[in-house]
């Protein structure tokens, strides 16, 4: 690390190849490289882990599954140490049969045991459920799947969770849009 007018500003580089980082303008890497075999340390403050990947989001009941026609299903995460961020996209044509409250599985990590705290999921973008102007969700502790809760506030309705009937069966695209961030086990 060199001040003003020199030309390192810095340079961080492992013998063993695990860290490499240079901002300097001349060039050079850029980036932060972590051991591929993912050896996690012992101390509790050292940035170890990290992984990107994709997975594959899955419309269900909690009860029964149902038979689903996707046209797109998309998901993907970054966990950096035990935080992961997940994105998913689901776009549905058909369903039928299936029975319970609405959940998404599939998830790529189980949410940390963290007694009564909830991990939430935004959802900024969803179409044609039935019966609701307000919809969240959420990931329950120790759990690797996502719940719907639903209301219709203008009636004065409260909060459930969003049953699988009233995910539309037929007619126009159902689409969802999901990101959210939780600690892993």
């Amino acid at each position: 690390v060199y001040g003003s007018g020199s030309t390192p500003q810095l340079r961080m580089f492992d013998s063993g190849g695990t860290v490499f980082f240079n901002a300097s303008p001349s060039g050079g890497v850029n980036y932060i490289k972590f051991n591929p075999t993912q050896a996690a340390s012992g101390d509790a403050n050292a940035l170890d882990d990290y992984e990107e990947g994709t997975w594959t989001p899955v419309l269900t009941g909690d009860s029964t599954s149902p038979t689903i026609t996707y046209s797109q299903r998309p998901g993907s995460y970054v966990k950096v140490g035990k935080l992961v961020t997940i994105t998913a996209y689901l776009e549905i044509t058909a369903r039928s049969g299936g029975s319970g409250n609405l959940v998404i599985t599939g998830l790529p990590f189980t949410a940390a045991n963290s007694g009564q705290t909830y991990n939430g999921v935004a959802l900024p973008y969803y179409i044609g459920y039935t019966g609701y102007n307000q919809l969240m969700s959420l990931i329950q502790p120790n759990q690797s799947m996502i719940y719907f809760l639903a209301a219709n506030l203008a009636n004065g309705a409260g909060w459930s969770y969003l049953p699988l009937a009233n995910v539309p069966t037929t007619g126009d695209r159902k689409s969802t849009r999901l990101n959210s961030s939780h600690t892993d086990i």
